[in-house]
């Protein structure tokens, strides 16, 4: 298991068949961002010919700039299907990436509070409510050695830090770097793909994101000013996205988003998708503490108590 990532915080307050990957039900109250109730629909980002009505919009916007109107439009279907749509999903991640690799370098991976900051940050430009949570994270883990899978991530002792959006969608960006965490004992882990989930209450059987509580950030000093400058970055970097970019052009390829996109992936030989299964077909349980701590989420939901170590109740953001 991985060491959670370093980050000062102070919190507030059987399968059913579906393809290779199953729809794992579950009722984690805690979850919910604002209490609205989002719909399920398409998964990761695979390339797919354009509808005529996506083209026009390109064709309307120009060729070196994403027009004011275009995103004021997607914005506007956000909000209409309670969902963000797959252009401000593909902007935002594209954005921030970029963004932490040229800040962090190789401490990329360990930075889940400041990139889920800085995409509340550029939610928030969009109108697009978030919060952030803290809580345990467990991933199956899989390796170019075929040979070797294992469970990962952050939990008991550890904490991982994602953002939860109006509609009830789960993202997290930082997990596609979690192979690369100075923790990992391999050297020739596959990256699995970033997460804008848009369904919390469905879950397949590789992945538990398990809510402790919503978190405000409590850096200081050095710290603060680091976030600060990072985000800066971002909110210039956007900038000139919009300024001298391009529609056609946005895009950022590996996004889990449903049960369905994920058997597709696997089909098209998503590389962590397709080694994953293993844990499908062997039927290989969560750890121990993982399979407690969901149990007591759905049996108690938001008056379930906190599990994480070392953090202490603060009031609400």
């Amino acid at each position: 298991m991985l060491n959670g990532c370093s980050a000062a915080v102070a919190v507030l307050g059987r399968c059913a068949p579906y393809g290779r990957y199953a729809v794992v039900r579950c009722h984690l109250v805690a979850f919910r961002a604002t209490g609205t109730t989002g719909a399920c629909g398409v998964s990761i980002h695979t390339p797919r010919p354009r509808s005529s009505s996506y083209s026009a919009c390109v064709s309307a916007s120009n060729s070196s700039m994403i027009k004011p109107g275009f995103i004021k439009a997607q914005v506007a279907k956000s909000a209409a299907n309670r969902r963000t749509s797959l252009f401000l999903r593909r902007l935002v991640f594209s954005v921030v990436d970029e963004v932490a690799d040229a800040h962090y370098g190789a401490h990329y991976p360990t930075k889940c509070l400041q990139v889920s900051a800085a995409i509340r940050a550029v939610l928030d430009r969009f109108g697009i409510r978030s919060r952030l949570w803290v809580g345990a994270l467990c991933v199956a883990e899989v390796f170019e050695d075929p040979g070797y899978a294992t469970w990962g991530g952050f939990w008991d002792q550890d904490h991982h830090l994602w953002l939860t959006t109006q509609y009830d969608e789960l993202v997290d960006l930082s997990i596609s770097r979690v192979h690369r965490h100075p923790r990992c004992r391999r050297t020739d882990g596959i990256a699995m793909p970033s997460v804008w989930w848009n369904d919390l209450g469905q879950w397949p059987p590789i992945i538990r994101y398990l809510p402790d509580a919503p978190v405000k950030i409590g850096l200081q000093g050095e710290d603060a000013a680091d976030l600060a400058r990072f985000q800066g970055k971002v909110m210039t970097t956007l900038d000139a996205r919009l300024a001298t970019g391009s529609v056609q052009d946005t895009a950022f390829a590996r996004i889990l988003c449903d049960v369905n996109g994920m058997n597709e992936a696997t089909r098209l030989g998503d590389p962590w998708l397709t080694r994953a299964v293993v844990f499908v077909d062997g039927r290989i349980p969560f750890p121990d503490w993982i399979q407690e701590r969901e149990r007591e989420l759905n049996r108690l939901g938001t008056t379930a108590p906190r599990r994480l170590a070392g953090l202490e109740a603060d009031t609400e953001d």
